[in-house]
């Protein structure tokens, strides 16, 4: 095989790629751009929905009012936060973990007893609604949605409470609607704050001090430093979105290379060529590898700007993210040999399909193929061992994301390193070898 023929091949299918407005857009545009812009826009789509769901009154229904005249005045008093939270009462004060102190907002100390976390003055609690009927009717206006949530009251519910004996509240909701489980939520933090606050009045007809409820505090203190929880962060996804990023750079180039030359009418004229087949071939691998690891760098390099210019703090809280030169070096490293599988599987692919369409068509169970070991990044738990590093793209995404966030097992990293390589070379053969079949090349 003549390393020059391979070269020349090369130059004049790169040259051919990077004239294709499609391949610009899907190797350069469509990483650079439509990524980071998707992932701010579902950020920020994801904001704005939760905080609508919020911030919007619930609809809820009380049933049994009558058992307790003091909880349905305080139900009715969430109509109006701001009114409420500033005239709270003092069972719901006494609910609160930290006490209202001097200076304190007493709304934003109510809103957050509730669990909601936003400004008082633009959250809604809820509108209290007739009940339809009984329980079964209730239930059944929640499942058509038109009620959020209801609220029963058990019978004997106040004298239970003034009697230190069990009293008993019932909250229906669909868990399956988010606005029912947003009013789940809202009456859970009420109730749950106001049962805290029954207890507390109830210590000093005993004898008992509030502290009883509270014999320690307990403190919690990460050692990882926030650049460490950064790089933990980072080595979730990124090993998922480096694989996938991989091998989409790599699909349009190889289609075109294969099928593509099949639907022009230019295979035959490239067979005639002085170039043996092995060389034809490897030619364009080089090229379908070349453009997998430009996509994926420019992924990675348009995450980086993204999440430097703070564009991505919709999906979570900000903080430093950094990554270890090693890691970097290791991650790069592990890459390359899975871009050459890549790239030595989708043309052989490519080859064997009789039309770009049909090729496309290929593609597709291939995909699920690689998501599937890819995700493991994300899965709790599972660490690289020397089971897993046999596994082809399990190992990688495993060991990426452990080289991330600083843990280098060199005995696996280098048995991952060997098979990869060699499940690679077992590939790019295949590859020149299905290309020297001639049924494979005019299949009709």
């Amino acid at each position: 095989m003549s390393a020059r023929n391979v070269w020349v091949v090369f130059a004049k299918e790169l040259k051919d790629i990077t004239r294709d407005r499609r391949t610009l857009i899907f190797m350069i545009a469509l990483p650079l751009v439509a990524a980071p812009l998707l992932m701010v826009v579902m950020g920020k789509l994801l904001a704005f929905g939760v905080r609508k769901v919020t911030e919007e009154a619930s609809r809820v229904a009380v049933i049994g009012g009558e058992h307790s005249p003091r909880l349905m005045a305080l139900l009715e008093g969430l109509e109006e936060p701001m009114t409420f939270a500033a005239k709270a009462p003092p069972e719901f004060l006494a609910g609160l973990v930290d006490a209202p102190k001097e200076g304190d907002d007493p709304a934003a100390k109510a809103m957050a007893a509730l669990g909601q976390g936003i400004d008082p003055a633009k959250a809604k609690i809820l509108v209290l609604v007739p009940a339809p009927g009984d329980n079964e009717a209730t239930r059944l206006a929640i499942r058509n949605r038109e009620l959020d949530a209801a609220v029963v009251i058990g019978p004997g519910f106040d004298d239970g409470v003034v009697a230190e004996t069990e009293a008993k509240i019932t909250i229906h909701y669909d868990s399956s609607v988010d606005k029912s489980g947003a009013a789940q939520k809202k009456l859970s933090g009420f109730l749950d704050t106001y049962s805290k606050g029954v207890v507390r009045t109830r210590l000093p007809k005993h004898g008992l001090e509030p502290s009883i409820l509270k014999p320690f505090a307990v403190e919690r203190s990460s050692v990882a430093s926030e650049e460490q929880e950064g790089r933990a962060m980072l080595a979730r996804f990124l090993p998922y979105l480096l694989i996938l990023m991989c091998l989409s750079g790599a699909v349009y180039p190889a289609t075109d290379l294969g099928a593509g030359e099949k639907e022009r009418g230019t295979l035959e004229t490239l067979l005639v060529s002085p170039a043996e087949r092995t060389e034809l071939v490897m030619g364009k691998f080089f090229v379908v590898f070349l453009t997998s690891l430009v996509a994926a760098a420019l992924n990675v390099v348009s995450l980086g700007m993204s999440i430097s210019l703070g564009l991505l703090a919709e999906l979570g809280r900000e903080m430093p993210i950094t990554v270890d030169p090693v890691g970097g070096l290791v991650s790069v490293a592990l890459m390359l040999p899975v871009a050459a599988i890549f790239a030595a599987v989708l043309l052989s692919i490519s080859i064997f399909a009789k039309s770009f369409k049909e090729a496309q068509a290929y593609f597709v169970p291939f995909n699920f193929v690689v998501i599937i070991p890819a995700f493991f990044s994300f899965i709790p738990g599972v660490e690289l061992n020397v089971g897993f590093s046999l596994v082809p793209l399990v190992n990688v995404s495993l060991a990426i994301k452990e080289v991330l966030a600083g843990t280098y097992k060199w005995g696996c990293l280098a048995l991952i390193m060997a098979s990869t390589v060699v499940i690679a070379g077992a590939c790019i053969a295949f590859c020149a070898n299905w290309f020297k079949r001639e049924e494979v090349l005019f299949r009709s």
